[in-house]
C-alpha cells in the first residue's frame, strides 16, 4: 500500500486519498510517529475542505496514532490526548457508520477512564466481516477496558481471539497484552 500511495502521489502531489493511503500505511506498518507525523501535516495544509469525509479520515487516523502513542511506556503529553479525543470526536460527527471511525470512538471513551462505556461501543462496534487486524485491535482494546474493570477471564478472551484473527498483531496488540499481563 505504501509504495502504491507513494508512486500514486509522485504523479498526483495533492491527492487527499493518496495522502490518507500513505500515511495509513505507516499505521499499518506500525510507524504510528510517522504516520502521525503526516497526518499532523495534511490538516496543517488544510487543502481538504472541513468538514468533509476525508478530513474525517485524517482526524479518525490521527486520533488513532496518538492512542496507539500513549499505549507506548514514554505515553503522549496532556495536549496530544486532548487532540486525540477531539480528533476521534469530530470524526465521528461525520462519519458515524465506519468501522474505524466507531473503533477510535470507543478508545477515545477508554482513555477516558470509561471504561465500561468503552466496552460496550466496542462491542456495538465489533463484527466478523471486519478486516483481521481492525477486529483483532478493537479486541485488543476490549480487552484492555475488561482489564481496567477487573474482568481477568473476559480480558484473556478477548485478547484470545484478537491473536487468533490476526496472529502477526500489531505493537498496539503487544502492548496492550503486555499492560493487562496476558501473553499473545
Amino acid at each position: 500500500m505504501r509504495a502504491a500511495a507513494e508512486a500514486g502521489l509522485a504523479l498526483y502531489s495533492k491527492n487527499p486519498s493518496l495522502k490518507n493511503n500513505l500515511a495509513a500505511s505507516y499505521l499499518a506498518q506500525d510507524l504510528y510517529a510517522d504516520g502521525l507525523a503526516l497526518f499532523e501535516q495534511f490538516l496543517a495544509e488544510k487543502t481538504v475542505p472541513d468538514p468533509s469525509a476525508t478530513r474525517a479520515l485524517f482526524l479518525c487516523n490521527r486520533a488513532f496514532a496518538l492512542f496507539s502513542l500513549a499505549l507506548e511506556p514514554e505515553g503522549i503529553s496532556q495536549e496530544q490526548m486532548a487532540a486525540a479525543h477531539a480528533s476521534a470526536a469530530a470524526a465521528f460527527f461525520l462519519l458515524p457508520w465506519m468501522d474505524e471511525v466507531e473503533l477510535v470512538r470507543a478508545i477515545s471513551v477508554y482513555f477516558q477512564g470509561r471504561y465500561e462505556l468503552a466496552v460496550e461501543y466496542l462491542d456495538l462496534a465489533l463484527h466478523p466481516k471486519q478486516k483481521a487486524s481492525l477486529r483483532a485491535g478493537g479486541l485488543a482494546f476490549m480487552a484492555l477496558a475488561q482489564h481496567r474493570l477487573r474482568q481477568t477471564d473476559a480480558a484473556r478472551a478477548s485478547l484470545a481471539e484478537a491473536w487468533q484473527i490476526y496472529p502477526k498483531g500489531s505493537r498496539a496488540i503487544v502492548r496492550i497484552s503486555e499492560i493487562a499481563g496476558v501473553g499473545g
